[in-house]
């Protein structure tokens, strides 16, 4: 099947969706990715011009800097609804790239490891040898739903605004930047969340912290041959969604490996028996797929020497020690595939110091959930992500990637990051790339609402769910920005269902099991909240 046979309902958001997965639009400083979002931003404003009524208040072409690089329609309201207030749709148009060299267009496909379970669709390349790759419904599906709003007959004489973002996906550059002047609504739905039945009026802060140190080289012992080592197919996912789902991560599992089998580190020698250890230096290790702090990495190898008669040896007991690791994390990681193959020459290894320093450290830097919240049962309250680990000449920069609904709990944690990076005499700069928390409002006159719309047996009834998340959402962002020029800007997140996020096995829900187009009822419900607004 391919994209021209896709369809779902309603028609006018599938067609705007499968029109976004033709053009290309990363993060426009996501790592390792050439472009940005500007092929969707000329799309959006291609569409809005076209749509009676819907002023283009911010676009400029030519713009560099995030916040200038926004878009925002107004569409003023008519008839009964003349001179209300707005309500502001939001979703940002930049995707994950996860391989970072995908093609366009995405080849939209039906799910087939997700039979049984309704219909799902996902992206698959075009190749000889195809790849999964991200689809970009987090946030496309959010942005077509905005233009198919704004074209609703039925809708027409709504007053919206659209607030349409870049850079979400790696630093809310757009989010952090836009002139506030430029928005008159004081309602936000943001269009961005990923899970049907559920609101959401709160979300993590978050930070990043980085490490640098310096190693030591020295030429590669006389006798030692060099292989390649790789950990691949691990289910990866969003680091906040899907922090407290027992997902490994690929760059912890090479350390960990490495370090048992490091015989200055871990000498448990049985005589006759299991796994031994080995006098090997690292030459390098590396996160291989998208290098994102919000992804959990799924794809790591490492190069390292040891003397050539123990290669055999070595290459068994690697495999034993994964496949003993996967066998505990099924079925979650059924994917995990390790690797040990000869590697071509290389001069410089990294001396013993330098190589026990690293595989350490790896293995102290905190990974996961942290600490849940209390009183809300299943959601995490502060974790981390060890998202990249780099080496460059004599250089190593290694990234974490910290979540937390407490401020002080994010300060404890980079503290703790801090001080392990002074154990192992790295340099360490917490604090980084800061999003503000965003703080549930249980009397937030638009969570009533949408609470209402989504509690009806109608809708949702009993399955809807009125919750906080462990994700940053731009929701904070903004939020926080309006507060500090004494604006409260009253915010939602609701979305469709949309399952691993960020990596190339991510799919979104079009249909349930018992044939209920799942984002029809989302388009639906989005339609009913604006209704009671505007009633009220």
């Amino acid at each position: 099947m391919n994209q021209s046979e896709i369809s779902f309902e309603p028609g006018e958001v599938c067609k705007q969706f499968l029109e976004i997965t033709k053009r290309p639009h990363p993060s426009a400083n996501q790592k390792d990715v050439t472009g940005n979002e500007d092929p969707v931003r000329e799309y959006v404003i291609s569409q809005a011009r076209e749509i009676p009524g819907v002023q283009v208040v911010v676009y400029d072409k030519s713009a560099t800097q995030p916040g200038d690089r926004v878009i925002v329609l107004r569409r003023p309201g008519s008839g009964i609804y003349a001179g209300k207030t707005p309500v502001i749709l939001q979703a940002h148009m930049d995707m994950v790239y996860n391989p970072v060299d995908m093609a366009f267009p995405l080849n939209v496909i039906v799910d087939p490891n997700r039979q049984g379970q309704g219909k799902w669709i996902k992206a698959m390349e075009n190749s000889t040898t195809p790849r999964n790759s991200t689809l970009g419904a987090d946030d496309g599906l959010g942005v077509a739903t905005a233009l198919a709003l704004l074209v609703d007959p039925n809708l027409k004489e709504y007053p919206l605004e659209c607030l349409f973002t870049v850079q979400e996906e790696t630093d809310m550059g757009g989010a952090q930047n836009f002139d506030l002047k430029n928005l008159t609504g004081r309602q936000l739905l943001n269009l961005d969340a990923e899970d049907l039945p559920v609101i959401i009026f709160g979300s993590a802060g978050g930070c990043t912290t980085q490490y640098q140190g310096n190693i030591d080289r020295i030429p590669t012992p006389q006798g030692y041959t060099t292989m390649k080592l790789s950990i691949s197919g691990l289910r990866g996912g969003h680091s906040g969604v899907d922090i407290n789902k027992g997902r490994l991560n690929a760059i912890k599992v090479l350390a960990q490996a490495l370090a048992r089998l490091d015989k200055r580190i871990t000498t448990l020698d049985i005589v006759g028996a299991g796994i031994g250890s080995y006098d090997l230096l690292v030459y390098d290790i590396k996160r291989c797929d998208v290098k994102k702090s919000n992804a959990i990495p799924a794809y790591a190898e490492a190069v390292i020497g040891l003397p050539k008669e123990n290669a055999n040896q070595f290459t068994a007991d690697f495999n034993a020690l994964c496949s003993a690791l996967k066998i505990q994390n099924l079925p979650e990681e059924s994917g995990f595939t390790c690797a040990a193959s000869a590697a071509g020459a290389v001069d410089q290894a990294m001396d013993e110091k330098s190589t026990d320093t690293l595989l350490c450290m790896l293995q102290q830097i905190p990974q996961g959930v942290i600490a849940m919240i209390p009183d809300v049962p299943g959601v995490v309250e502060t974790s981390t992500n060890l998202y990249d680990v780099t080496i460059d000449g004599n250089t190593v920069s290694i990234g974490s990637s910290n979540r937390s609904s407490r401020d002080a709990s994010l300060t404890a944690l980079s503290n703790v990051q801090a001080n392990i990076g002074t154990i192992f005499k790295y340099n360490v700069t917490t604090g980084l790339e800061s999003y503000p928390s965003w703080q549930p409002d249980p009397n937030s006159p638009l969570l009533k609402i949408a609470e209402a719309v989504y509690s009806d047996p109608e809708m949702y009834g009993d399955r809807c769910e009125v919750t906080v998340i462990h994700a940053g959402l731009e929701c904070g962002t903004i939020s926080a920005r309006y507060a500090e020029v004494g604006i409260d800007m009253d915010c939602i997140s609701i979305g469709p269902t949309i399952k691993d996020p960020h990596s190339p096995s991510e799919s979104l829900q079009t249909q349930a099991k018992d044939g209920t187009e799942t984002v029809q009822e989302f388009y639906n419900a989005v339609s009913q909240i604006l209704g009671k607004v505007f009633a009220a």
